[in-house]
């Protein structure tokens, strides 16, 4: 891995997206046409309108995978970047103060968070992103569920 001289790699951005370094195409994500489906009401809908509500879930369904996906592998890097920050940065708090040794590692820790900014945000931004993954979660449930129950009075229909 090629990096600049006295860079970490733990500085270092997260790397380019998934589909650009693997040889697939990219999916279009043109979320601007939204179809004026109403949910409630799918069990009255035409066999044509239960199509678009099955493509729209479906479709939505896949791209929010995808988001989900591309968060946790974010969150994941941050955490990563985070503990071998705090290691390191521990590690160097404990050699330069020698009360330090009586302390026990939560304590070490919250001094090392308490006197260093970037480590701060960089806490900051990983929690900021797990929270849109668990929200993204739900949110991928909800289009699930929605999918399912589309699919399956499409199901019964069609075994009428």
């Amino acid at each position: 891995m090629n990096r600049s001289p006295g860079k970490e790699w733990f500085d270092e951005e997260p790397k380019q997206k998934i589909e650009e370094r693997v040889d697939v195409p990219s999916l279009n994500w043109n979320l601007d046409e939204q179809p004026d489906l109403e949910f409630p009401n799918a069990w009255r809908a035409t066999n044509e309108e239960l199509q678009r509500f099955l493509t729209m879930y479906g479709n939505y369904k896949s791209y929010l995978e995808y988001s989900l996906a591309d968060k946790q592998s974010l969150a994941h890097v941050l955490s990563d970047q985070y503990d071998q920050i705090m290691s390191v940065s521990m590690y160097k708090f404990v050699l330069q103060n020698t009360d330090a040794k009586r302390m026990v590692k939560e304590q070490v820790r919250g001094a090392v968070i308490d006197n260093n900014p970037d480590i701060k945000d960089h806490l900051y931004q990983m929690r900021e992103v797990e929270s849109e993954c668990k929200r993204l979660e739900g949110l991928l449930a909800s289009y699930t569920t929605a999918y399912n129950t589309i699919s399956r009075i499409i199901s019964l229909r069609v075994t009428k």
